[in-house]
């Protein structure tokens, strides 16, 4: 029985996954596909700005991150260090597909 189980929730998570790639195509197709916020930080501060604004704290920070260079993730541990604060939560963009070529 929980054979079973793991298997639908591995069915269900590629199901989600291929979901999403056809909804970013179909977007990109019609040209109104948006990069996320994370790859450019005036938007990044922007949504950082609304997440502020709508929880009432200043408790959320946007620290940019280029996983492919390493200078970036030392520049980003350094910052975030610098921060002395906990990390309940990092968001990366790496599994973003599509996106246009630059």
């Amino acid at each position: 029985m929980s054979t079973l189980r793991a298997l639908r929730a591995v069915l269900c998570v590629y199901a989600v996954g291929i979901a999403v790639a056809l909804a970013q195509l179909l977007r990109r197709l019609r040209g109104d596909f948006r990069p996320p916020a994370g790859n450019d930080e005036h938007c990044g501060q922007e949504v950082v700005s609304s997440i502020r604004a709508e929880m009432g704290s200043d408790r959320a920070h946007f620290l940019p991150l280029d996983l492919a260079s390493l200078a970036s993730v030392r520049g980003f541990a350094r910052d975030f260090r610098a921060l002395g604060l906990p990390l309940h939560l990092l968001v990366n963009n790496v599994g973003v597909m599509l996106t246009p070529p630059q």
